[in-house]
């Protein structure tokens, strides 16, 4: 008997390791919106998704895994695959895949089927992830075309042949619906809903956030593509109502007040800035400097040429 106990020891059931809050790890995948696309010329400060989702929790977390790519436009499968190989190296708790299908829906080829084929690949891709993950489907951002962008000279940041018609979208995000219906670790945000809010001239709220016109001109950059800083923490806001709202989270866990989101961020990229202010002020100097340096040799070389 008391040899067998050592056996019995080993062969009993060990104590199941309590499971991780979807909060504990969060990695985030998607494209230009996910990597912060032009908040960095507002703040003066580099800064993507991550400051808004840390300042939207209230609860303890690891720190945010960011992978999202302003280049998921070129080479999207590529791009895509090693972004999420990376984010399922790191074990994530919850993925946030806001805009990760953007580009395998959009793009150039526009026939409906190339584009089904496209958004195929990518919803492929994450068939792969076991954790909860948060999807977006497909916006129409046909008013993009609209914006203007300084890397395209002042021109729209997206052509007319990149954007899908509206029977395609239809089309991309009922198949992004159907994809995800019997996949319980799937939540699909409606981006196209809040785009579609946002072109309506009537008032929007969520969560005792207000946008009436004045706010809705101010979330959108000047390209009519991505979110001002301000934009980013509605968008974020957004994001959290549908994981609580799909029971992943619990509403007393998130900061639902925008504004102290925006805060947060202009909080936490406040030392880049100043870095930045002070070496402004060190060239600047160092420019004064030399201009009055300048001066006094001109004058003094006026002086000898006039024999004084």
């Amino acid at each position: 008997m008391f040899k067998l106990l050592p056996l019995l020891l080993l062969a009993s059931p060990q104590a199941a390791e309590p499971a991780l809050p979807p909060t504990a790890h969060i990695a985030i995948i998607g494209a230009s919106v996910s990597e912060g696309f032009g908040l960095s010329l507002e703040l003066e400060s580099a800064c993507n998704l991550t400051p808004f989702v840390d300042a939207a929790l209230k609860i303890p977390h690891d720190e945010t895994l960011n992978l999202g790519s302003g280049m998921m436009f070129s080479g999207t499968l590529r791009r895509g695959t090693q972004q999420l190989e990376r984010a399922l190296a790191s074990k994530p708790t919850l993925i946030i895949a806001a805009d990760f299908l953007f580009w395998f829906g959009y793009g150039f080829g526009g026939t409906l089927d190339s584009r089904m084929q496209s958004l195929g690949h990518g919803l492929a891709l994450l068939e792969q992830v076991e954790c909860p993950i948060l999807i977006g489907d497909l916006p129409n951002m046909r008013a993009a075309l609209a914006g203007t962008s300084p890397l395209t000279g002042g021109g729209p940041i997206i052509s007319a042949a990149q954007v899908p018609s509206a029977e395609h979208l239809e089309q991309l995000n009922a198949c992004i619906m159907a994809w995800a219906k019997d996949r319980e670790n799937v939540h699909i945000f409606r981006m196209s809903r809040f785009v579609n809010e946002l072109l309506s001239p009537k008032p929007f709220e969520i969560r005792g956030n207000k946008l009436g016109p004045e706010m809705k001109s101010a979330v959108m950059q000047a390209d009519l593509l991505h979110p001002t800083v301000k934009g980013t923490a509605i968008f974020c806001v957004l994001l959290f109502d549908q994981l609580v709202r799909d029971g992943v989270l619990q509403a007393d866990e998130v900061e639902w007040n925008a504004a102290i989101l925006e805060a947060a961020v202009w909080e936490a990229t406040a030392p880049r800035r100043e870095k930045i202010k002070s070496r402004r002020a060190r060239r600047d100097e160092r420019k004064r400097k030399l201009e009055q340096q300048g001066r006094e040799k001109d004058k003094k070389d006026q002086l000898e040429t006039q024999g004084v």
